[in-house]
């Protein structure tokens, strides 16, 4: 009785490579900016924990409130622009002619009857 072993091979490790690449990059990052020998240590274990900081930014980041929801909610306008838009709807030729014939007239307002009395 032969007994056969057979070979488990495991393909796959793309991970880890990836993981080494961004940890020296974390350790340029962090010690080349480090200005004290305590900085470049704690920039040496930033650079061990890089995803996890990674990570834990985005969440924060994403679970913050965005300053461009507010304008997306349709709002009362504020009384000096609702009076801006209210006098932009009105036509503006109308009280120029209006004035106008005012002053035509001498500015008085009475009637051709009340005039001729």
């Amino acid at each position: 009785m032969a007994v056969h072993s057979k070979k488990v091979i495991v393909h796959g490790g793309g991970s880890d490579s990836v993981y080494g690449l961004g940890m020296i990059g974390a350790w340029v990052y962090y010690m080349g900016r480090a200005t004290t020998p305590r900085l470049k240590l704690l920039g040496f274990f930033k650079g061990l924990v890089w995803p996890a900081l990674l990570v834990y930014e985005m969440l924060k980041f994403f679970n913050e409130e965005s300053p461009v929801l507010p304008r997306l909610v349709p709002t009362q306008p504020a009384p000096a622009v609702q009076q801006a838009q209210t006098q932009a709807s009105k036509p503006s030729v109308a009280p120029k002619a209006r004035s106008a014939r005012k002053s035509a007239r001498g500015g008085k307002s009475k009637t051709k009857k009340a005039a001729r009395k």
